[in-house]
C-alpha cells in the first residue's frame, strides 16, 4: 500500500509539505477533492484531501475547527491547491494543522489536482503488482520447499521468512517437532496450552489469538479425517492478507507432508508388527529371521507383554503413536479388541501410566524372548489375555508389582509354567486340589509319595514359591483355575 510520504516523494515539487506535522506511515486509502466546509460525508477515512480552500474563512476558529474535524475522521493529511484562491499558503491554515496534528501538503501552480491523483493510482497498482509477484514467489518456494528431502521442516523455514515471524510443526498434543528461526522454540512450546484446546474441539478446528506483540495462528494438520498435528505462525499485526493466502497454502503442504511421512511409519509398523506376532506366537528365530531380513532393529532379548483392550483398530494405532511420542520402544501386534505390546521393563511401566482414557490393560513380568523361552511367550499371552477379560474398563494390573496375593498367586502360575515341566506343574496342581496331602495327591499321579516330594521341592527351589504358605497356596490354586480354565 502507498503512504502519503511515498506520494509526495513520487510527486517531488508537484506535492510539497510545508507543515511542521509528518505523514504517518499508514497507507493511503484514497485521494480525494472537494472544497465542502464538511467533507465528511464522502470521506471513509485515511485519505488525502485536496482544496483550492474556496469556500474555507481564513479565519483562526473556522479552521481550526476544520482541521480538527478532519483529523477526527482519521484523514492521513490536508493539501492546498495554489492559484485559483490563494497564491501562497496563508499562515494561519499552517499554524492550525500544526495544532491539530494535520500534516499539510501545497500543490503549487499549475500542477493539476488530477495529476496528485493519477499519481496515487499508479503507485497504488505498482505496489499490487509487486505484491502479487512477492506472493506467487513465496508460493513457489513453498512448493519447492515440499520436495525437499525434509519437507516438512523446508516448508516451516520457508513459511516463517515469507511472514516475517516464525512459524512452527507441532505433534497432536501440542509437543514442538520443529521451529523456524529455532530461536522461538520457548514461544512455540506456549501455543501447546491452545492446542490442547484445539484437539477437544475437533481435527478441523482453527484458532488466533495474540502472544506479546504478536498474532497467533494456529491451523490443524489432518487428512480424511484424522488429526496429524498444527502449523502455528506468529507475525507482527496487522496481518496482511498475502500471509493469511500463505498459511492455507503451507498447510496443505505440511498435511500433504506429514501424511505421507505417516505412511511411511505405518508401513515400517506393519513391519515390526509382523515380527511382534512371530514374538508372541513363540516364534522368536523365525521373528529375528524376518527383522534382519526387512532391516529392522533386531527384537529385545527380554521384554514385558502389556495388553490392552478392548481395543478397536483405529484407537490402537494412535495409542502406538502415542508410545511413539513419548519415545517408548513397543513392538505391536493388534488383533480384533486387543493390541499387544512387548516393551521393555521400564517403557512397560510408563505404558500403564500414559494417563486417563487407556482401557483395561495388564503387564506381565519380564519374558525372555529366546528360542527356548518362545513357548513362554505365548503361554504368558493367553493367561494375560484371561486376566484381561476379567477387568473393568480401565483397570490396570501390574503382574511385576503388585502387592494383591492374587497377583502373587497370578505370578507362581507363570512362573510355574516358565518352567517347561508338566510334571512339576501337575504335580503342583494335585498337591494343591488335596490341599497338601501326599498320599492323595501321589494317588492321583500314579507315583511314590517319595517322588512327588522330590517334584515339589524342585518347584520351590526353582521358583521360590512357598506352598506351605496358605496364602501363596490358595493364591496360587485361583490363578490355575483362572488361567488355565479348569475346575
Amino acid at each position: 500500500m502507498t503512504t502519503l510520504g511515498e506520494l509526495s516523494a513520487a510527486l517531488g515539487a508537484d506535492l510539497v509539505r510545508v507543515g511542521a506535522v509528518v505523514p504517518s506511515a499508514e497507507p493511503l486509502t484514497g485521494v480525494h477533492v472537494s472544497e465542502l466546509r464538511d467533507p465528511r460525508p464522502y470521506l471513509t477515512g485515511g485519505e488525502l484531501l485536496l482544496t483550492t480552500g474556496m469556500n474555507l474563512t481564513m479565519h483562526t476558529a473556522p479552521l481550526r475547527a476544520y482541521a480538527t474535524m478532519l483529523v477526527g475522521h482519521g484523514l492521513r493529511g490536508l493539501a492546498l491547491g495554489l492559484g485559483p484562491v490563494h497564491t501562497r499558503v496563508p499562515p494561519v491554515l499552517v499554524r492550525v494543522c500544526d495544532e491539530a496534528g494535520l500534516p499539510l501538503f501545497v500543490v503549487p501552480e499549475p500542477t493539476p489536482f488530477q495529476l496528485v491523483a493519477r499519481r496515487y493510482w499508479e503507485l497504488l497498482a505498482a505496489a499490487g503488482r509487486a505484491d502479487l509477484d512477492l506472493a506467487l514467489g513465496a508460493h513457489r518456494d513453498l512448493v519447492r520447499a515440499a520436495s525437499d528431502r525434509s519437507p516438512v521442516a523446508a516448508v516451516v523455514r520457508v513459511l516463517a521468512a515469507a511472514i516475517d515471524g516464525w512459524a512452527a510443526h507441532l505433534d497432536p498434543d501440542g509437543s514442538v517437532v520443529t521451529v523456524w528461526p529455532r530461536t522461538h522454540r520457548s514461544s512455540a512450546r506456549q501455543v501447546g496450552g491452545e492446542v490442547r484446546r484445539l484437539r477437544g474441539a475437533g481435527p478441523h478446528a482453527a484458532a488466533t489469538f495474540p502472544l506479546g506483540e504478536l498474532d497467533v495462528a494456529v491451523q490443524p494438520l489432518s487428512r480424511e479425517g484424522r488429526l496429524r498435528g498444527f502449523v502455528a505462525t506468529a507475525q507482527r499485526r496487522p496481518v496482511p492478507p498475502r500471509n493469511r493466502q500463505l498459511l492455507v497454502t503451507a498447510t496443505s503442504l505440511l498435511a500433504l507432508a506429514v501424511e505421507l511421512r505417516h505412511t511411511g511409519v505405518m508401513r515400517r509398523r506393519a513391519e515390526r508388527e509382523a515380527v511382534a506376532a512371530l514374538l508372541l506366537a513363540g516364534r522368536v528365530d523365525a521373528a529375528r529371521e524376518l527383522a534382519g531380513a526387512l532391516s529392522l532393529d533386531p527384537p529385545p532379548g527380554t521384554a514385558r507383554l502389556v495388553v490392552l483392550g478392548p481395543l478397536g483398530r483405529d484407537a490402537a494405532d494412535e495409542l502406538v503413536d502415542e508410545c511413539e511420542r513419548h519415545r517408548l520402544d513397543v513392538w505391536g501386534h493388534w488383533q480384533p479388541d486387543r493390541l499387544r505390546l512387548l516393551a521393555a521393563s521400564g517403557d512397560a511401566v510408563r505404558l500403564l501410566d500414559l494417563g486417563p482414557g487407556l482401557p483395561a490393560r495388564v503387564a506381565t513380568p519380564e519374558l525372555a524372548l529366546t528360542a527356548t523361552g518362545g513357548p513362554m511367550v505365548a503361554t504368558t499371552l493367553r493367561a494375560t489375555e484371561r486376566i484381561l477379560a476379567g477387568l473393568p474398563d480401565g483397570a490396570r494390573v501390574d503382574l511385576a508389582a503388585g502387592s494383591d496375593p492374587q497377583d502373587g498367586g497370578r505370578r507362581d502360575w507363570l512362573a510355574l509354567q516358565a518352567l517347561g515341566r508338566p510334571e512339576l506343574e501337575a504335580a503342583v496342581v494335585a498337591y494343591l486340589r488335596h490341599r497338601g496331602s501326599w498320599e492323595r495327591a501321589a494317588h492321583e499321579l500314579g507315583c511314590h509319595r517319595n517322588s512327588l516330594r522330590h517334584r515339589i521341592a524342585a518347584v520351590q527351589q526353582r521358583t521360590g514359591i512357598d506352598l506351605d504358605d496358605p496364602t501363596s497356596a490358595a493364591a496360587l490354586w485361583l490363578a490355575h483355575v483362572e488361567l488355565s480354565g479348569a475346575g
